[in-house]
């Protein structure tokens, strides 16, 4: 497939963009827990499923980059002597 066509950047800049945030909540999001804890007064059970959100996020902006690197990313040789 080509891969010139700038629908295809347009697809990869997005996913990029929504990773890198994704990454950066995952890290910020986990040291704020305890003040949203006590400012909330939610439960360490609703804390627990507000990190599983987290990390899921994480997980899903994480799966359509690696289709893309499947189709788009380099092609795998093995050199037989």
């Amino acid at each position: 497939m080509k891969t010139d066509n700038p629908n295809y950047i347009v697809v990869f800049v997005l996913n990029s963009i929504l990773f890198f945030f994704s990454g950066l909540a995952k890290f910020i999001y986990t040291p704020l827990l305890s003040p949203l804890k006590n400012t909330l007064s939610i439960s360490s059970t609703q804390a627990g499923s507000l990190i599983n959100l987290v990390y899921l996020g994480y997980a899903f902006t994480r799966f359509p980059s690696g289709i893309l690197t499947d189709i788009y990313g380099c092609k795998k040789t093995i050199f037989y002597k």
